[in-house]
């Protein structure tokens, strides 16, 4: 795997523009099959190197990173961690929370940072509870989208098989 880099997309744009597609990286191809690996009976050494061999790719040369030695649910975190890490900004979280069952985490934070020696006022996530002041929970109605009204109207036979849902009705 080639080292990490801040513009990973930038050759797409240049060599491939014509119609080429990047659908996939191979360090989430790594991710998925570590994941999968640690669900699996007797698979969790596998899981363990997959992990190892994706941390270490993003490591300077002639440096590797700290072993890992989770197991259980303690690897499964830390896999979740390192898509957190190496899929950020992509798009991933919403559904890694729909799919994993999870909540969205917010701490409210209001304090200082000393950072090079020097004082600063920080404040933290200002949102910390969903749009009808109820708490962050797995399974909200508020983590799906809903079909849009007009769609709704135009195709009559949308809910004929299943009936639409009140938890739709914000």
């Amino acid at each position: 795997m080639a080292a990490y880099q801040e513009r990973r997309y930038s050759h797409f744009f240049i060599v491939y523009f014509i119609g080429c597609l990047l659908l996939m990286r191979t360090s989430e191809m790594y991710l998925i099959k570590a994941e999968a690996a640690a669900h699996l009976a007797g698979k969790e050494g596998e899981a363990q190197q997959l992990l190892q061999t994706l941390r270490n790719a993003r490591m300077k040369e002639g440096k590797t990173a700290h072993a890992v030695t989770e197991t259980g649910d303690a690897l499964i975190q830390e896999i979740w961690k390192e898509r957190r890490k190496e899929l950020w900004g992509e798009g991933f979280a919403l559904t890694d929370l729909i799919r994993n069952q999870q909540s969205v985490e917010r701490k409210e934070y209001d304090g200082k940072i000393t950072v090079g020696g020097k004082e600063i006022s920080v404040k933290g996530h200002t949102i910390i509870s969903l749009p009808d002041n109820t708490p962050f929970v797995p399974n909200s109605k508020y983590y799906l989208f809903r079909i849009p009204e007009k769609e709704e109207l135009q195709n009559t036979g949308l809910y004929s098989k299943y009936p639409r849902l009140s938890i739709y009705d914000l």
